[in-house]
């Protein structure tokens, strides 16, 4: 079981990566488009989406470890401005965080905190420009307001007065998105954010099995440098940055072939080829440059958003080898490291699955678009760090599969331990394989599942399943998850559970569930990567009988202590 600092850590991890997310989507966007005051309309989303959760959670410490996380996520994504993003995330974080911590998680505090944490951009920017020009900056900002001041005839204000004004705006806008926040909060709408099995695409962070320490860091290195001399390239040569992005997506569905599934989301890029199309018309319009100027507006913002997907996705497949997280949780809080490791892998899939870039024109549906993935990603982080130890016994038709389950079940009854789910069993007719039977580890019922006579129901190749029979399996592991079967036994994962039909509704509740000890299952070889990335990164062994004998399996089970 999780406690409760973990599943602090985990609910920031969650907010930190869709934090971060909207730093790319919006972020993005609005600096390539240099509209001003790029860092206040962050910050108010910010303010917005970090209300709304803590409403939604009420969990005190939540947001400054979701700031900790985005500002560490910003810290490792490629890009030339780090520590001036970082610095203003982790000050946002605090600073609403520190106004909760007083006041409490209530209209008061949320308020009290936006009006500050709006403010704190503006105070990021004048710390800046006094650190790049100096005090005589002050001097210089002291004489041209004076000279606006009389040019307007308004004798009475001071120069002091403008940034007073300036810093009344951004409270009030603070104001407005603590109340939207919370709002939007409390509607608590439940959204079902439900990814199938088909589009879940943790495998596309799925950890190579073998790999060097040292070729990770290498090779993180590499693609952040590569990343970032792209994005230079982006910034003074479109035409010629386009080849090598290009280029890029070559090299990374090359070397990190799921790579290819970011682009799955076609509805999400079309649009953002539309809204940069006419954001790149109206840049024209405004500063008289010419449509040329608009094309290469709109091209670059293109390019810097597929870079930045695409990189973040290379980053997040190294980061989670065991190498790198074994290195992480070395040097960092076991917590932290784990969260910030879930959060890192969420980024492209919480941005490809988003609805799109026009849902900024409604921030108020775009932060409860955001808020709706909240639950739904939390279960897939728990699991993630709370690491059940998931056995999958793979190989060809009659490798045995099903039959070292068999013996494994039979181990576990011996030691009396609590265990449930299926074995199945073929029923032979003149050495001809004629039907599965199914039996009920937990109860020790038996009950047919597929023959191959014609009886109506549900084919796949030669066998005909009866629906009833996995409307019995499924509520029989129901039943045993919620009586806490401490060892979970499915045979066999298969194209049934990949549609959707057959185990699929027990797969998923134990994915969901998160808190059982072991599970093992015999998956077909031809599915078992997909079924691998479905349960993310609970601690996973496989058992290839057709590279070794069940014998085998079952001493390094014993010796590793799988079992326990």
């Amino acid at each position: 079981m999780i406690d409760k600092k973990t599943d602090i850590w985990i609910r920031a991890s969650v907010l930190g990566s869709i934090w971060a997310s909207t730093e790319i989507i919006a972020g993005n966007f609005l600096h390539n488009l240099r509209i001003p005051f790029t860092g206040e309309i962050m910050t108010f989303f910010a303010v917005f989406f970090l209300v709304a959760a803590s409403t939604k959670w009420r969990i005190k410490g939540i947001i400054w470890r979701a700031g900790l996380i985005c500002a560490l996520m910003k810290f490792f994504s490629p890009g030339s401005a780090v520590f001036g993003p970082m610095i203003g995330i982790m000050s946002e974080a605090l600073a609403l965080e520190l106004a909760v911590r007083i006041l409490g998680m209530n209209p008061a505090g949320f308020i009290i905190g936006g009006m500050i944490t709006l403010c704190l951009p503006l105070v990021q920017k004048i710390i800046n420009y006094i650190i790049i020009y100096g005090w005589n900056l002050l001097v210089v900002f002291d004489k041209s307001a004076e000279f606006i001041i009389k040019r307007f005839g308004a004798n009475g204000l001071k120069p002091a007065h403008i940034l007073l004004i300036w810093f009344s705006i951004n409270a009030v806008f603070g104001i407005i998105a603590a109340v939207s926040g919370y709002l939007s909060g409390k509607k608590n709408t439940g959204k079902d954010f439900h990814l199938t099995m088909k589009q879940a695409d943790d495998g596309l962070f799925a950890a190579a099995e073998k790999s060097n320490p040292k070729g990770i860091l290498a090779s993180i290195i590499f693609n952040a440098l590569l990343t970032a001399g792209i994005l230079f390239v982006i910034k003074y040569d479109v035409a010629a940055a386009g080849f090598l992005v290009i280029a890029f997506i070559a090299y990374s569905i090359y070397r990190y072939r799921n790579t290819v599934r970011i682009f799955r989301n076609y509805k999400f890029w079309i649009q953002i080829i539309l809204f940069t199309s006419l954001s790149g018309i109206v840049f024209a319009y405004v500063s008289g440059f010419g449509i040329m100027k608009g094309i290469e507006t709109a091209v670059e913002m293109i390019e810097r958003v597929i870079l930045l997907t695409v990189g973040f996705a290379i980053i997040s497949m190294e980061l989670r080898k065991p190498e790198s997280v074994n290195y992480l949780r070395k040097k960092l809080n076991r917590n932290l490291s784990a969260a910030l490791n879930s959060a890192f892998s969420a980024v492209p899939e919480i941005i490809s699955s988003s609805k799109g870039i026009f849902s900024l024109l409604r921030p108020a549906v775009f932060i409860e678009e955001l808020t709706s993935m909240m639950d739904y990603w939390y279960e897939k982080f728990r699991l993630n760090i709370a690491k059940s130890k998931i056995v999958f016994i793979t190989g060809k038709s009659g490798a045995g599969k099903s039959t070292l389950l068999k013996e494994f079940s039979e181990k576990f009854k011996s030691e009396n331990r609590n265990i449930g789910g299926i074995v199945s069993e073929a029923v032979f007719d003149g050495g001809e394989r004629k039907r599965y039977d199914v039996f009920f580890l937990r109860t020790g019922s038996r009950i047919p599942l597929c023959r191959t006579e014609n009886i109506g129901a549900l084919k796949l190749g030669k066998y005909f399943f009866d629906v009833t029979a996995f409307e019995r399996i499924n509520k029989e592991i129901a039943d045993s998850v919620s009586k806490g079967v401490e060892i979970m036994i499915l045979d066999e994962i298969g194209l049934l559970e990949m549609n959707g039909k057959g185990l699929y509704p027990s797969l998923e509740k134990l994915m969901r569930k998160g808190n059982i000890p072991v599970m093992l299952f015999s998956v077909r070889k031809d599915i078992l990567d997909e079924v691998k990335s479905y349960f993310g990164h609970g601690e996973i062994f496989v058992y290839d009988l057709d590279v070794m004998s069940k014998a085998q399996a079952a001493e390094h089970a014993a010796s590793n202590k799988i079992f326990g």
